[in-house]
């Protein structure tokens, strides 16, 4: 029989902050807390004035003063106390939202869960968990990600274990499905097609070396190693029969490699793209400091975005970790990757064996 987890922290709070279990009893304390503060001060209001007319027809009894400041203190806190610890637990997650070791994930849990509940109203899912064969992210439209036909056959596919995803293609092709998937050079003198190609390409080969199997979609796809000029976000989006063609189900785990940018260019920095406000996995916070270690950057946020590919990948019970690896309009940061790109590759891969290898 098929175990099913309700609350599935599994030793890491981390992995709760999504779990349907989790939201729907924080949101319901959460609306616990709101109620006490109008109902219970309503009520010793009620007992206030009774006692206030038991004070005029007997103005001398001590006891009726003390019973009334009692009252009054206990709405108060009553009043006062759902508001002092909602935003102590907000100002706890907000301090801890951009720090690597989090200490306080059931402070941004409790933060998030109103935002979860809703979408779980919102998706009319019923999520059980992240683990389970059939479960939802609550931060996409299930509907989206409806199971396609997808062939078992090995002469389709790759012989990995891990899938690897370089971000974006080549024009015109990035056009060419009514969805734009495209990245040109910038002023700062790269190309983000480019740079997530090069370094998938060198994660394999150090994943190769430490006797990993993996498999580049874009690869698999275009049946070329070299430009690959294929996007599996362009074809799983639109449902094509090349993406049909592979069983992306089979592999244990998918690394999407990005590249970011900011409008004034200056930004800098390692970014996790996350359907929540907590780490996925412990394997996430390992690929960023793959990169930080080399880089000594972390953005000072991650970005919390229902992407397609996520969805995608969740909602067939197969982790993936979403990296924006550099901001690529930003040249210093992007030169200072460039000379490092060789060793960081070797830590992510590094980073994958030690956790799917």
């Amino acid at each position: 029989m098929k175990k099913i987890y309700i609350l599935n922290c599994r030793g890491d709070i981390s992995t709760c902050c999504s779990d349907y279990g989790l939201a729907k009893i924080l949101s319901v304390i959460k609306k616990c807390f709101q109620l006490m503060q109008i109902i219970i001060p309503i009520i010793l209001v009620v007992m206030i004035t009774i006692q206030l007319i038991k004070m005029m027809a007997n103005p001398e009894e001590q006891k009726n003063k003390k019973n009334l400041m009692n009252k009054l203190i206990a709405a108060l806190i009553c009043f006062f106390l759902p508001t002092i610890v909602n935003l102590t637990l907000e100002v706890i997650a907000i301090g801890t939202e951009n720090v690597l070791s989090k200490n306080f994930q059931a402070a941004i849990c409790w933060d998030a869960a109103d935002e979860v509940n809703e979408m779980i109203q919102v998706s009319k899912s019923v999520y059980i968990s992240n683990h389970t064969k059939n479960s939802k992210n609550l931060y996409n439209d299930p509907s989206n990600y409806e199971e396609g036909e997808e062939s078992n056959s090995e002469n389709s596919e790759g012989k990995g274990n891990i899938l690897l995803i370089a971000g974006h293609s080549y024009p015109p092709y990035c056009n060419s499905k009514g969805i734009s998937d495209c990245r040109g050079k910038i002023s700062s003198g790269y190309d983000e097609t480019d740079q997530t190609r090069i370094l998938v390409k060198l994660i394999k080969q150090e994943l190769d070396n430490l006797g990993v199997k993996s498999d580049i979609a874009n690869a698999l796809m275009a049946q070329d190693t070299n430009k690959m000029n294929k996007s599996f976000y362009l074809e799983c989006k639109t449902g094509s029969e090349l993406c049909k063609k592979y069983n992306w189900k089979k592999y244990k785990y998918v690394l999407e490699i990005h590249f970011n940018a900011s409008s004034g260019a200056t930004a800098a920095g390692t970014q996790l793209v996350k359907a929540n406000r907590s780490y996925s996995t412990k394997a996430d916070q390992a690929i960023v400091n793959a990169v930080i270690k080399n880089t000594g950057k972390k953005h000072y946020s991650d970005y919390i975005y229902g992407a397609f590919n996520i969805g995608y990948f969740t909602s067939r019970n197969v982790p993936i970790t979403y990296l924006e690896t550099e901001f690529y309009d930003n040249k210093s940061a992007m030169d200072n990757y460039s000379k490092k790109k060789e060793q960081i590759a070797k830590d992510i891969a590094k980073a994958i064996q030690k956790y799917y290898g």
